[in-house]
């Protein structure tokens, strides 16, 4: 297990696949099986669905950018927090594009096995996202 190996696979995930929209990279990155733990209390299995769900977003914010404010790592796990921002230049979760820029927090949890990431948790600021695209019910400062 190398600390610094495991910080490069994540960074890597967010910088180049994420933020540069590089799927192509996720089956070197990630086990086969990854398993993304939604707030929600969903999950996500496998690559082909973590691809999916990249499409889908990089089609709602195609200039999408995730910045690594954050970076630590102890044994299989690697916490980041991380500033995201974008703008909403096509339909997300039924909305069409309101072209308005958002700019957000995220913290992530990583579990890697064998150099590679097997479980994410993902905690971002969804609802700060949608009361600054303007169709959110939540009040704002809560």
């Amino acid at each position: 297990m190398n600390i610094a190996a495991n910080k490069k696979a994540v960074r890597r995930l967010l910088e180049d696949v994420i933020t540069k929209n590089k799927s192509e990279y996720l089956d070197e990155l990630c086990t086969e099986n990854i398993e993304v733990h939604w707030r929600n209390g969903k999950s996500s299995i496998g690559i082909a669905q973590v691809k999916e769900f990249l499409r889908i977003h990089s089609d709602s914010f195609p200039d999408f950018v995730m910045e690594i404010t954050d970076i630590v790592a102890e044994k299989d796990r690697v916490a980041v927090r991380v500033v995201q921002h974008g703008t909403h230049k096509g339909e997300w979760e039924g909305v069409s594009p309101t072209g308005k820029k958002w700019r957000v927090w995220e913290h992530i949890f990583f579990r890697l096995r064998d150099g590679r990431i097997a479980e994410m948790w993902p905690l971002v600021d969804i609802d700060g996202r949608k009361e600054q695209l303007g169709f959110s019910s939540v009040p704002p400062g809560v």
